[in-house]
């Protein structure tokens, strides 16, 4: 019979939690200018590197391509 902490420790339910952090970090990147660190310890992290191992590319370069995928989107929308 399996404890509430064996559920508690279930890969898939840590996989979940790990998403979770993932895309609040990177909706905060998209729609705030919280600084990288602000961001990490708001999530729950110390450091980026499960971020950028996770996404592939840094904190700052997330934030840096969505600005740029939204002046595209945004040049887009202009020329309808």
């Amino acid at each position: 019979m399996k404890t509430l902490t064996d559920d508690w420790s279930s890969p898939r339910l840590i996989d979940f939690l790990v998403f979770l952090r993932m895309e609040y970090a990177k909706k905060m990147f998209r729609e705030t200018e919280v600084t990288v660190g602000g961001v990490s310890e708001h999530v729950g992290y110390t450091n980026t590197t499960s971020f950028k191992k996770i996404v592939g590319m840094s904190p700052g370069q997330y934030r840096e391509s969505q600005a740029k995928n939204e002046e595209r989107r945004l040049a887009v929308d202009n020329d309808k």
